[in-house]
């Protein structure tokens, strides 16, 4: 199997950034030992901040300070709380406690600066909880903050660590020049549930475990928009990106070392520009450590969301330039579902054998179906579609398409592919193909091979 080098190089950060033995001691790392306290006696311009040592329990916080542990049965507690508005630089927070954020801001405007957070230990009682609301992560901004973070670092190794995490409609969080690493569980790098936002750029983000994609909008959506960086997953079922909100990426490099590069779940949106995308979904997914999942192997995966809280809706995944590189599996498949594809001018590379491009999936009661539009698009590679499910697809003007299309048998009405073919675009038959119908305005080479039209 064969990775770009640069790929080959985040595999190796990936191994060496592995938990610390401190970290695994329940013990904070000694560069993290230290909370920070500020008296808000005063005007924000005028707190003086101090560090102080914390050597084996979070440090007690004064009666007047911004650092106030936080509980809410909702989203556990805090080792530092800050509620009013503030600049901090050097800073750094830390915690080892369950269900327990290192940092939480709470409808307040922070400016951190060469920040160092860390979530070194504490176990999660939800891990469900900890997707949705932010338990364990560690940084969480609610309930409208806004938080400013710049040349910093956020580390965890704890489950339902995310780094970065933005909860509830009006809470921002916009980071750059920010280092993050997660090896826990459902722990990842940036995140967002019920409507939170968060603009990162010129970040390295790198997440080890399962379930944890460097870049998700999670249960309730939420908006990511993400410039340049670089982004890489080793676990299961962790793509580079997840997304049940609206993503955009901008010249980034995103990898997925065992898992779909790309997730989407019902009415989620991800549109990459100018962005390098490698998928290698392992052989076997398993589902925590009881039962193994039968998800179609795919670089870029249109999924049901299963989570009960997310509407029904057409997932929709468009790139621009840049490539998509697939090492196991199809290049894109939707299962189950409904989804919305647009390629423009990418550089697509499939390595697995059967050289299958898009596939379309499903069952009698959660057909899968598709829109698929091309423009400006060389494409190769097999269409499959089955029985139960069906694809629209258009080959717009420059676009070429060496490959095959099969239909499986159905006597379903509306099951099957139908096929526009644009003024300037041209399909090049590499096997017999069946689709249901065809609107050609452009040009067919069939270099042999059968075409059948069921309509």
């Amino acid at each position: 199997m064969k990775y770009t080098k640069e790929a080959l190089l985040l595999c190796v950060l990936l191994a060496l950034s592995a938990p610390s033995a401190s970290a695994a001691n329940n013990i904070l790392p000694e560069k993290f030992s230290r909370a920070i306290t500020a008296d808000l006696q005063h005007r924000p311009q005028d707190i003086v901040i101090r560090k102080i040592a914390v050597p084996a329990a979070p440090a007690p916080t004064g009666e007047n300070s911004s650092a106030q542990p936080a509980d809410s049965s909702a989203q556990g507690t805090a080792a530092t709380e800050l509620k009013k508005n503030i600049s901090l630089t050097g800073s750094v927070f830390g915690s080892y406690g369950d269900d327990e954020n290192a940092l939480r801001i709470t409808d307040a405007s922070v400016v951190l600066d060469k920040a160092e957070i860390v979530k070194a230990a504490g176990s999660s009682s939800s891990l469900e909880i900890g997707d949705s609301r932010g338990v364990n992560a560690a940084l969480l901004a609610a309930d409208g903050a806004k938080v400013t973070l710049s040349d910093s670092s956020a580390e965890s190794s704890a489950p339902s660590g995310n780094a970065l995490f933005s909860w509830g409609e009006g809470s921002v969080i916009t980071a750059s020049r920010t280092e993050i690493r997660t090896s826990g569980p459902h722990s990842a790098g940036l995140m967002t549930s019920d409507g939170g936002i968060i603009r990162a750029e010129e970040m390295n983000v790198i997440t080890q475990g399962d379930f944890s994609s460097p870049i998700r909008a999670g249960q309730g959506g939420g908006v990511i928009t993400v410039r340049n960086g670089t982004f890489v997953s080793g676990g299961l079922h962790a793509p580079a990106i997840h997304s049940a909100g609206d993503i955009a990426v901008y010249g980034a490099s995103l990898a997925a070392a065992r898992s779909a590069g790309i997730l989407l779940a019902e009415n989620g949106k991800i549109a990459l520009e100018n962005c390098t995308l490698e998928g290698n979904m392992a052989a076997e997914q398993k589902d925590g450590d009881t039962a193994a999942r039968e998800d179609p192997a795919a670089s870029v995966l249109f999924l049901p969301s299963g989570d009960g809280r997310t509407p029904a809706g057409p997932a929709e995944f468009s790139a621009k330039n840049g490539s998509v590189i697939s090492h196991r599996g199809a290049v894109f498949a939707v299962n189950r579902t409904e989804g919305l594809l647009t390629l423009d001018n990418v550089k697509l590379r499939n390595e697995d054998p059967e050289a299958v491009l898009l596939r379309i999936a499903g069952t009698s009661d959660k057909p899968g179906k598709a829109k698929a539009v091309l423009l400006r698009q060389k494409a190769e590679g097999k269409i499959l579609t089955d029985s139960v499910s069906s694809l629209d697809l258009t080959l717009d003007s420059g676009t070429v398409l060496k490959g095959s299309i099969s239909d499986e048998d159905s006597p379903l009405s509306g099951s099957g592919t139908v096929l526009h073919i644009g003024k300037g675009a041209r399909w090049e038959l590499t096997g017999d193909s069946v689709i249901r119908r065809l609107d050609n305005q452009g040009k067919i080479e069939t270099n042999g091979f059968k075409l059948t039209v069921r309509e």
